[in-house]
């Protein structure tokens, strides 16, 4: 195993025992080392000892096989976790199956990743990746066991289960139940056990305390036929008891209904209960990352009429490869297992919501009628969509007045979106892989072009959001639609949820839309002698093999748009072979493509100033090597005589009034750029005033618990990177301002955060002495990206105060509101401010 670790890449044969099978890798253990397994078609079950041969790759720092073959079973063996500190979670212990005792948990970071310390006070993140754990902040647990692994550049212990977290070594382990679905059939068997060995248990049925004194023994399952609250404690001589467990249940007969799954909640009162008969009128059919779904809904003559109830529901029928006869308009009966499910996301994304579906693959689906009509779909006009996506936290279910909720009452169902044909529908951002997301065109628009500004404290949950199909096939892309077209109401689809929000699934074939009165802008800045242009772009993974269009509509931005910038920065820039895993970080051949496509465009013969990161370092896609950059006019600008260029790893510092490296990365061995670009800061010379500009591309948004996810108010786990980012950029521009009130600095770049946000205001300092320009535009003008229909300011520019007089900024729609066949190049707007050194 040492010997693959060492190698690190190519085709390798490893033997090992399977110490754990997580979420998304199994991994197995020799006596060298241990090794992660992602993909691994065959079963294998802890403690087997298995020879596998695969091809070994990295995935955001941590080393797999990927794919691997399983060769050969050769026996059982048990692996003891390595008791380790908080310290050796590190590369030499990279998938090792581990121990850290006296562990406190001091802060959820969301996403499952919990903060933790060890008892020497070492720093470490313990992840709850199947949200199982319960772990509570401010608890000393003895112990936690679990996988050692790698991502982004920081090492975290990721459990294998509840099992694995003793809270207290001499208190009896916590006791679970085989069924914890709170609604079951009745005469249900319900098995209750304890990880404590040889710890006997007593339980009651009537809702009181159980004791040893009046509880009844548990020696076989305990038999449900009525509405009952069911508690138990543990107890072991030499051990204190367990804590009491507590289980509801309510009981049904005969035949369960689709609103009786679905229940009132964001999850089934009967969550791994198998059912059968389950009856519903196939509404839909179709295929999502190879699996076959349906949508079945209940009769209208049998719906409860409970309007926070669903009557609709997602069946699950097995691989899309599969001989199915079934299809829209039949009446069917379904038998299989209640499932909490995310069906359609990011694999890492536990913060999503669940679906519930009914999990037929190994259950039945019997066809009683065919050509049933369907039915009635659920009217949904602006007035009944709640603003607020969630008003009292996760747990409390209110339709009438959380978004969340309210579509939540809808999983599954057809709806009409729209009374008829005099409903209108405005797109406010038109997205990738052929979806759009609308309001009713009643909602105020609050940008120029018709869509939704992202508020401090409004995050829009009035949104639409429509994912397309043609036939049982997702639609890839939207076509050319603009923030501001229209989408021809009335719209009939059915409710689903994925990627992290609810979503109309809709037949291409009905939905039609017309267009607005969105263009493409060019500035309103005038070029004029003595004012100095400097813009910020965000090219969206640009290299040398970028394709053509991308390339030509990146240039004319430029030329045509802002009129040939003297300065511009620009963040995702790649390397020259672009996402492929050469090993070289190198860009020379990138930038010079970007130069030669604005001269073609009618630009000047810009030159660039690059500092190449190491490699895989600076985080986006592997082997891409995205870096923040320069371009400049040098008829107009000019980096002082005798610069010298940084490294990676040296940082520039101001002594004497100007950069000791020109041009320098900013403090770029700190832990606070882990996977993220380190800001570059260069010195120019524009009719003989000195202009540092520092270009920035801070870590992303990914971590961030989603708007309608099931954390409540979502939390920003990332935040506290570009916090501690904030910190050292703002550190840097108070050294040259201290040394020099009056030096003329400019930040710009993709800051990955709003403008009201707590990093954003470290950096602006408490006398405000870095202005936001952003904040002097008018208010619907004050976004350069459009993410799930909100749009938001994630690129800035900031001037020193000193220049605030100066200054005047103008960003350039042409991307945020457009989608790629509409001529969209990045996913970003550039932005330009024009200071005037003649005032």
């Amino acid at each position: 195993m040492a010997e693959a670790r060492t190698l690190g890449t190519g085709e390798v044969q490893i033997q090992g025992v399977v110490t754990a099978k997580l979420k998304n890798t199994i991994h197995i253990q020799d006596e060298t080392g241990a090794m992660a397994l992602y993909g691994l078609a065959e079963n294998v079950n802890i403690g087997d000892e298995i020879v596998v041969k695969g091809k070994l790759s990295e995935y955001n720092g941590l080393l797999q096989l990927q794919s691997p073959a399983l060769v050969e079973s050769v026996g059982t063996k048990e692996v003891t976790p390595t008791e380790l500190a908080g310290a050796d979670l590190k590369e030499e212990n990279e998938s090792k199956l581990a121990s850290v005792t006296k562990v406190t948990i001091t802060k959820n970071n969301g996403s499952g990743n919990y903060e933790a310390k060890d008892e020497v006070g070492t720093v470490f993140i313990v992840r709850d990746e199947n949200s199982v754990l319960g772990l509570e902040i401010g608890k000393t647990y003895d112990s936690i066991t679990g996988i050692i692994q790698e991502y982004n550049g920081a090492f975290q212990i990721i459990p294998r289960g509840i099992e694995d977290v003793v809270e207290d070594a001499s208190k009896v382990r916590t006791i679970t139940a085989s069924t914890t679905s709170t609604s079951i059939p009745t005469g249900t068997a319900v098995e209750l056990s304890t990880l404590t060995d040889e710890a006997t248990i007593y339980y009651t049925t009537d809702g009181t305390e159980p004791t040893v004194e009046n509880g009844m023994e548990y020696t076989a399952p305990i038999v449900i036929t009525e509405k009952t609250t069911l508690k138990a404690i543990a107890v072991k001589e030499g051990l204190s008891n367990s804590d009491v467990f507590s289980i509801s249940y309510d009981v049904y007969d005969g035949v369960v209904s689709i609103s009786d799954i679905q229940g009132e909640g964001h999850t089934s009162p009967m969550d791994g209960t198998t059912v059968e008969g389950v009856e519903g009128i196939i509404t839909s059919v179709y295929e999502l990352n190879n699996q076959q779904y349906f949508h079945m809904q209940t009769p209208d003559s049998k719906a409860d009429n409970v309007s926070s109830t669903s009557e609709g529901i997602v069946v699950y029928a097995g691989s899309a490869s599969g001989n199915y006869t079934f299809k829209v308009g039949d009446l069917v009966s379904v038998s299989g297992v209640v499932d909490e499910y995310r069906i359609d996301g990011y694999a890492d994304a536990d913060t999503d919501l669940t679906v519930t579906q009914l999990n037929a693959k190994n259950g039945s689906i019997q066809v009683l009628e065919e050509n049933v009509e369907l039915p009635t779909p659920i009217v949904i006009t602006s007035n009944d969509i709640p603003t607020e996506i969630d008003t009292n936290g996760f747990d409390v279910f209110t339709p009438s007045t959380d978004a969340m909720d309210y579509w939540e009452s809808l999983e599954g169902m057809r709806v009409q979106i729209g009374t008829d044909a005099t409903s209108k529908l405005r797109v406010v951002s038109p997205e990738e892989y052929g979806e759009i997301i609308t309001v009713f065109d009643e909602v105020q628009a609050t940008t120029l072009n018709g869509g939704l500004l992202l508020g401090e404290n409004d995050a829009n949950g009035e949104r639409i959001q429509f994912k397309l199909f043609n036939g049982e096939k997702e639609v890839t892309n939207g076509g050319n639609i603009n923030t501001g077209d229209y989408v021809n109401a009335p719209v009939v689809g059915f409710v689903n949820y994925g990627y992290s929000n609810f979503k109309v699934y809709v037949d291409q074939s009905s939905f039609a839309t017309t267009k607005g009165a969105t263009t493409k802008e060019t500035t309103s800045i005038e070029k004029a002698e003595g004012k100095l242009t400097i813009a910020s772009y965000n090219l969206e993974n640009f290299s040398a093999t970028s394709n053509a269009t991308k390339v030509r509509n990146i240039a004319e931005a430029f030329v045509d748009g802002l009129n040939s910038p003297d300065i511009i920065g620009v963040t995702e820039m790649q390397d020259n072979d672009g996402a492929t895993a050469s090993g070289d970080s190198s860009a020379d051949q990138s930038y010079q493509k970007l130069i030669e496509a604005i001269i073609a465009a009618g630009g000047p013969t810009y030159e660039y100033v690059n500092i190449d990161p190491e490699y895989n370092q600076d985080g986006g896609a592997p082997g891409g090597n995205i870096r923040v950059g320069f371009l400049y006019n040098p008829a107009k600008v000019s980096l002082p005589e005798g610069s010298i260029t940084g490294s990676a790893n040296n940082g520039t510092e101001y002594v004497d009034g100007k950069l000791t490296l020109n041009p320098g990365r900013i403090n770029p061995t700190s832990s606070a750029f882990n996977s993220s670009r380190k800001p570059l800061a260069a010195e120019f010379n524009f009719n003989g005033e000195q202009v540092i500009v520092v270009v920035n591309h801070w870590n992303s948004k990914g971590g961030d618990s989603p708007l309608f996810g099931t954390e409540q108010p979502a939390v920003l786990g990332s935040e506290v990177q570009r916090k501690e980012i904030a910190q050292i950029v703002r550190g840097f521009v108070e050294t040259i301002q201290t040394a020099n009130p009056d030096a003329n600095i400019v930040a710009v770049g993709d800051f990955n955060d709003f403008q009201w946000t707590p990093a954003l205001q470290i950096f602006e300092g408490e006398n405000e002495s870095m202005v936001n320009m952003i904040n002097t535009l008018p208010e619907n003008d004050r976004y350069s990206y459009t993410y799930q229909g909100n749009s938001q300011a994630l690129d800035h520019i900031f001037v020193s105060d000193n220049l605030k007089a100066k200054s005047i900024l103008d960003i350039l729609h042409v991307n945020a509101d457009f989608t790629e066949e509409a001529g969209r190049a990045s996913d970003h707007d550039p932005l330009m401010v024009q200071i005037d050194f003649t005032k």
